[in-house]
């Protein structure tokens, strides 16, 4: 039985890399199509507030959150990702509840984020949250999360 690690803020640039292209093509389209991977896990390490599940020395789920904008009280979770082999085991649901948890105690108001409109997986999960559709724009849906709802 794998045992799982939960986890803030502990995977360095290169680690978030490597998760990246692990989980490259489960993102509609794959996500180095879209923006350089290697740029990405360095912004990520660097400005992003991260929530991790990993096995031994693996990053196996991450959840990726900017929650700087302390004016506003909005973040955005630029990433959600885990592994193929481990999908379908709720890492990714859980990791979702440890952000959003996160963002309502440093009090943010709401949470963005943006999806492809063809990525049914995602959106279901996302909805179960109950993030609601607030534009579409070309094949993106963006998301949003109100934080000071019951």
């Amino acid at each position: 039985m794998t045992e799982f690690k939960y986890a803030h803020k502990l995977a360095s640039k290169d680690t978030i890399l490597t998760h990246l292209k692990e989980c490259d093509n489960l993102f509609i389209p794959p996500l180095s199509e879209t923006i350089d991977l290697d740029q990405y896990s360095g912004k990520i390490s660097t400005h992003a507030e991260t929530f991790e599940v990993w096995t031994k020395e693996r990053l196996i789920s991450l959840v990726a959150a900017y929650l700087n904008d302390f004016e506003r009280k909005v973040g955005f979770i630029t990433n959600v990702s885990t592994s193929p082999e481990y999908t379908g085991n709720g890492l990714a649901q859980n990791l979702l509840k440890n952000c959003i948890d996160h963002a309502k105690k440093l009090g943010f108001i709401s949470l963005m984020l943006q999806v492809h409109c063809e990525n049914a997986v995602a959106i279901n999960l996302y909805k179960k949250f109950a993030f609601v559709e607030v534009m579409l724009k070309a094949s993106q849906i963006t998301m949003s999360l109100d934080l000071l709802k019951k």
